[in-house]
């Protein structure tokens, strides 16, 4: 039975940010990490929730012992709310487009590429276009480009997502480094290792395999952590060779021993290169990256 005129269903009083909810739980699979995912606290979540369910009137999530698993119900609701996100989206990114010169273009970027890259890149374009604005995002989990997080973003490798376009900006290359006046012999050597975080795991595997029965020191997930250890004598670290070679208390240790250089590719949705505030800002970091981090083999 319809709802009178001028009155509505509790279904159709559906607001985008209940489906946020929905959807960020559907795919997190817990509390703890949708709520992470979100910015907000756990409770909220289940608050969110529970309020979805009784104004549709359906259980839409199992709660299970080890997270939360959609019902049928919810399954069925599931492709609707990603059409809805799909056209939220769409819509953000064509206003977007559309934003005044004056409204900031969103960087996101590991922290190292953002402080070593992405703020030297934009000296120049402060001094000819003062009006531009930014915001930087330094992060290790990656920005969703697709929901509209950020306009641009610099990434190890190729994005798997279809619906966004990168070219290739730079290569960083690597080397293992030591504080000067410390170096060890081959057997009695000590490594920096990385942790599984997904800003340093790639580098992982490489140092402990080359580490051996060697011992690991101390680990991290930050690159810059790693060289301030590598100084204080803590052991062998791999860098980048911007990083190291810009540190006077690092020496290079076996120079050629590394593993292959890692591409930086600048990527964005294809809807932001209508927007000129974006087009100016990604050109003038695609430049920077290009000179700055060469492709060509270091000698």
């Amino acid at each position: 039975m319809n709802a009178p005129r001028g009155e509505t269903s509790p279904s159709a009083q559906l607001q985008w940010d209940d489906l946020r909810y929905f959807l960020a739980l559907s795919r997190a699979g817990s509390l703890t990490a949708a709520a992470r995912f979100l910015g907000v606290e756990h409770a909220t979540v289940a608050r969110r929730l529970q309020q979805l369910e009784e104004s549709m009137g359906l259980n839409l999530f199992k709660r299970l012992q080890r997270g939360w698993r959609l019902t049928p119900e919810g399954a069925s609701l599931l492709p609707h709310a990603e059409a809805v996100e799909d056209a939220t989206f769409a819509l953000t990114r064509a206003a977007a487009a559309k934003e005044p010169l004056t409204a900031p273009v969103r960087i996101s970027a590991t922290p190292l590429l953002l402080r070593h890259g992405v703020v030297p890149a934009m000296a120049k374009l402060s001094a000819l276009q003062p009006q531009t604005q930014l915001e930087l995002v330094g992060e290790v989990r990656m920005a969703d480009l697709v929901r509209g997080d950020v306009d641009l973003a610099l990434r190890f490798g190729e994005p798997r997502v279809a619906d966004l376009i990168s070219r290739p900006v730079g290569c960083v290359h690597y080397a293992l480094y030591y504080a000067v006046g410390t170096r060890p012999s081959v057997g009695d050597a000590r490594f920096i290792g990385f942790t599984e975080d997904s800003a340093t795991a790639a580098l992982r595997g490489w140092v402990d395999r080359y580490a051996a029965s060697r011992p690991i020191a101390a680990r991290t997930n930050d690159v810059e952590a790693a060289a301030r250890l590598a100084l204080q004598g803590w052991g062998i670290a791999l860098l980048p060779r911007f990083l190291g070679e810009s540190e006077s208390g690092l020496e290079a240790w076996e120079p050629h021993t590394a593993p292959p250089p890692r591409t930086v590719y600048l990527t964005m949705h294809p809807g932001m290169r209508r927007s000129p505030r974006v087009r100016v800002v990604s050109e003038r970091v695609a430049e920077h990256f290009s000179s700055w981090l060469s492709c060509t083999p270091e000698a």
